[in-house]
C-alpha cells in the first residue's frame, strides 16, 4: 500500500461539508419558494416546513449523494484500490457528526440524524467504488 494522500481526503472533506452547506442553502430556498414567502405567511410556518416529509426526504437524499460524489473523487484522486483515504472521509464525517449532535442536541429529528450517521459511510464507499470502477479499469 502507498501512503496516503491527503489532497484526496481535503478535497474528499470539502466536496462533502461545502456541498451539505450549499445544499443546505438551495434547500432553505426551496421553502421559502415553495412556503410562499411573498404570501406573508409567518415565519414558524416556513420552518416547520422543513421537517416535513418531503424536504426531508429530499435532504437526505442530497447528503446521500453529495457523500457519493466525494467518495467517488477522493477514490480517483487517490492509489488504485487504496480504501484508506475514502475511510478517513467517511470516519472524519461521522465524526463531525457526532460531535454536532452532542453539542446541538434537538437541533432537528433524531431519527434523521441517526439515518444520516448511518449512512455516510457506506454512501462514501458506494462512490469510491464507482471511481476504482471508472479509474482503473
Amino acid at each position: 500500500m502507498g501512503s496516503v494522500r491527503i489532497k484526496a481526503i481535503a478535497v474528499g472533506l470539502a466536496i462533502a461539508v461545502i456541498g451539505g452547506a450549499a445544499y443546505g442553502v438551495v434547500v432553505s430556498l426551496l421553502i421559502y419558494w415553495l412556503g410562499g414567502w411573498a404570501s406573508g405567511r409567518p415565519m414558524q410556518e416556513l420552518v416547520a416546513l422543513r421537517g416535513g416529509p418531503l424536504l426531508t426526504a429530499l435532504s437526505l437524499i442530497g447528503v446521500a449523494a453529495l457523500n457519493g460524489v466525494a467518495g467517488y473523487v477522493t477514490a480517483r484522486m487517490s492509489a488504485p484500490r487504496h480504501l484508506a483515504e475514502p475511510l478517513i472521509v467517511g470516519l472524519v464525517l461521522v465524526v463531525g457528526d457526532v460531535i454536532g449532535l452532542i453539542v446541538k442536541p434537538g437541533a432537528g429529528a433524531l431519527w434523521v440524524s441517526v439515518l444520516l450517521l448511518v449512512l455516510i459511510v457506506p454512501t462514501i464507499l458506494v462512490g469510491a467504488l464507482i471511481g476504482w470502477g471508472r479509474a482503473h479499469n
